[in-house]
Parts: structure tokens; sequence; C-alpha cells
């Protein structure tokens, strides 16, 4: 399972979406405006930056380590990274993709 941060007019947060269908990955999508409407969605990048080793752009993106057990964190601060592993962005998600035997698929 795979979590990806971003927003609507993101043209990689899109890409990200479309990969993921074409390799039949799961995936959960949130935007992250919706998360922050008072502060603007770039504060994810100071909330999570323990997180995402200084990566300042979107989308996000993380897989489940735990495919059995997980829990879809409902706002970014929320995020347990013994629970998550952050991918990087969407060229990185990329190559992790690239990377994955497609039999192996099924588990993620």
């Amino acid at each position: 399972m795979f979590l990806i941060y971003g927003t609507p007019d993101c043209q990689f947060c899109q890409k990200a979406k479309t990969l993921m269908m074409d390799n039949n990955l799961n995936f959960t999508y949130q935007d992250i405006s919706d998360a922050y409407t008072t502060t603007g969605w770039r504060q994810v990048f100071t909330d999570l930056k323990d997180k995402i080793n200084g990566q300042t752009k979107i989308p996000l993106i993380f897989k489940s380590v735990d495919a059995d057990a997980f829990v879809v964190p409902t706002h970014p601060l929320h995020l347990d990274s013994e629970k998550w592993e952050f991918i990087g962005d969407y060229f990185e998600l990329e190559e992790f993709v690239d990377s994955l035997d497609i039999n192996l698929n099924d588990k993620y």
C-alpha cells in the first residue's frame, strides 16, 4: 500500500496516481491542501521534515512497511514513520516501480 500526499494542480501528483493505477498498485491519495486550509499546504514540508529527508517538492510518496497492517493517517502530522517508509517524489516512485518484480505487485 502506498500513500501519496499531493495537490490537485500538481502534474506530478497526477502522474504518480496514473503510474500506480497502470501498475495495479494499491494507494491512497490525500490532498494536502485540505489538511492545511489555514497555513497553506507548503507547511507539510516543515511538519514532515524529519520524515522526508529535506524534500521540498510534491508529491510526497510513502509505502506501508507492513502491507497487512496499516492505518492511513488522516493528517500528515499523524504519519507514523515506523509504519510508513518514505520513497520520495514522482521520479523516485518511478524508479521504485521499475525495480519491482511484476509478480510482487500484489504485496503492495
